[in-house]
């Protein structure tokens, strides 16, 4: 959603720097998961209508079942036809995380999915991003200013002001 300023990104062993819009939408849409600090959800969708839209914007022929398959994953198939304002704030972003992984991404990419959340959502949260690694063997790369939610990371690099000022498991990995 945002371009390197230096560097290159590769996803799934595809580099992204001189890569057309529509080339860019089309990896987003089957090889990139986002889960956001403030739900980004659609308010007129239900829930399951949210989780299903990214499948049917890519033409997929089996969306409503992935769909409940996902919700039912993060433990909201009672809430199929809720509406956001319906949800609690946890309900909202488990919502949000079964949408970033309906298609099945190899990355997904949290920003603060802790951030407005009370302690036992946050841990529910984690626990599913956790799991999402293992279960649908996707990379989790997560920003976040919570050291609970940085406690589930297998690797760590910390930011200062846009500088890395310390990644001792990164270090540790790479030699």
């Amino acid at each position: 959603m945002d371009f390197a300023t230096s560097g290159e990104v590769f996803i799934d062993g595809e580099s992204t720097t001189a890569l057309s819009d529509s080339r860019l939408t089309a990896l987003r849409r089957t090889k990139i998961g986002f889960v956001f600090q403030f739900f980004e959800l659609l308010p007129t969708l239900t829930a399951l209508e949210n989780v299903e839209l990214p499948l049917l914007l890519a033409g997929s022929s089996r969306s409503r079942d992935a769909a409940r398959e996902r919700l039912e994953w993060v433990g909201l198939a009672d809430k199929f036809h809720s509406y956001p304002h319906q949800l609690s704030g946890g309900q909202m972003q488990r919502v949000a995380v079964a949408r970033a992984l309906v298609h099945k991404p190899c990355l997904l990419i949290a920003d603060e999915p802790t951030g407005n959340l009370d302690t036992t959502s946050g841990a529910q949260v984690l626990t599913l991003l956790h799991s999402a690694a293992i279960d649908f063997g996707a990379a989790v790369l997560m920003a976040t200013h919570s050291e609970e939610a940085a406690g589930i990371a297998t690797n760590r690099i910390y930011l200062r002001d846009g500088q890395v000022v310390e990644s001792p498991n990164l270090l540790n990995h790479a030699q």
